[in-house]
């Protein structure tokens, strides 16, 4: 997605294909809300779907929840997050296992959790996996707003490191950095999986 404050787009990267999606006149103003995207695919019902988490700065304690169908072409207003989302950097939504993912904290025990937004029911999950599919490891260079990307071998995984992308090899303790030659002016890194199928668009696929 791109033109973050006016114009937003869904594009495939590897057709660049794109498609501008309509503004939603119920959203939470720009001024003094702060925003989180995420895009996923609905195995269920065969639909993108474009999730947006927004809350204001005064009252940080709401977090609301919209719904973008590229299917549809309508904006919805889900029910509101049940986590707290503000004590962490804004970040897009991480996809895994048709779930999209966001470090939050929980409003009744004020504890750190991962909150799953289950794209086939259109709501966060209240329990999510099981202990032991996951993996612990700790980075311990200095690598400051780091967001992990992808594991690359057994070793080495790939970061976003402050707006800088580097791979850390967890056995070796070392960061190397990665050259971009690029300058935005906004940056998010994140990864995608190559198609060259483009989402259902109807009538409005731009090219």
């Amino acid at each position: 997605m791109v033109g973050r404050e006016k114009i937003h787009f869904l594009i495939n990267p590897t057709t660049l294909k794109h498609h501008q999606i309509p503004m939603f006149d119920s959203l939470l103003p720009l001024h003094r809300t702060c925003y989180m995207y995420g895009l996923g695919y609905d195995v269920v019902n065969d639909d993108y779907k474009v999730v947006v988490l927004s809350y204001p700065v005064k009252n940080k304690t709401v977090t609301c929840v919209y719904m973008y169908s590229v299917r549809k072409g309508l904006w919805e207003k889900l029910e509101n997050s049940p986590y707290d989302h503000s004590p962490f950097e804004p970040r897009s939504g991480v996809l895994v296992n048709e779930a999209l993912h966001w470090l939050t904290r929980t409003t009744s025990e004020n504890s750190t959790t991962i909150a799953a937004f289950d794209l086939s029911v259109d709501k966060f999950s209240e329990e999510y996996g099981v202990k032991e599919s996951w993996t612990k490891f700790k980075i311990t260079v200095h690598v400051p707003l780091t967001t992990l990307l992808c594991s690359i071998g057994d070793d080495d995984v790939l970061l976003d490191a402050d707006e800088e992308l580097a791979v850390y090899n967890m056995k070796e303790n070392r960061r190397k950095d990665l050259l971009i030659d690029v300058k935005p002016l906004f940056y998010e890194g994140r990864t995608f999986v190559d198609s060259l199928v483009s989402p259902y668009f109807g009538s409005e696929t731009e090219s």
